[in-house]
């Protein structure tokens, strides 16, 4: 063996214990996202509900009828709404009945045991008017404000598709109507 043959097996040899000793690290766990921290629902009694029999429960019926209509082919909702159709929209007793039987009251609590909180509903309001002034329809409906401003969110994000922000300018920000 020469010296050229030998100091080739020897540069040889160091970048095989080199390249040995470099190891790729076992990948890290990835680390799991922290959760929302979810309400817990306490079983309640019709009882625990505040002012439940002074609840005027004939303003509520045609809400739970127009649901009736968008659920009826749900299995779950199928009963519920066959029950609902028998009872008349001004029967605030037979409604009471209904709700009592058919629907169950739970205590919503924060994550730190609370009781108090906000809750979001969405709701299409429906105006009764007239064309003309009368002691029933006594205050005009009035058109949007002019700084209404109405944002087509799917012309910035297709995704949001049918979603309309209603809001306003404050300096130079948009900011919620109210």
């Amino acid at each position: 063996m020469n010296l050229r043959s030998i100091r080739s097996a020897l540069i040889a040899l160091s970048v095989g214990i080199w390249l040995a000793a470099c190891q790729t690290p076992p990948p890290k766990e990835p680390i799991p996202p922290v959760g929302k921290p979810s309400p817990d629902f306490l079983l309640a009694s019709w009882a625990d509900l505040p002012d439940w029999l002074a609840q005027e429960l004939p303003a509520s019926w045609p809400a739970l009828q127009q649901s009736c209509s968008a659920l009826r082919l749900k299995a779950n909702w199928l009963p519920i709404c066959a029950a609902a159709k028998d009872i008349a929209p001004d029967d605030a007793m037979a409604q009471r009945t209904f709700y009592e039987t058919w629907f169950t009251p739970y205590k919503v609590l924060n994550p730190d045991g609370s009781d108090t909180g906000l809750i979001t509903g969405y709701y299409e309001p429906l105006l009764l008017g007239s064309r003309k002034r009368s002691t029933r329809f006594a205050y005009p409906l009035y058109a949007p404000p002019d700084d209404m401003l109405e944002v087509d969110m799917s012309e910035l994000y297709p995704q949001f598709r049918g979603n309309i922000v209603r809001a306003r300018l404050q300096g130079k920000r948009v900011v919620p109507y109210f």
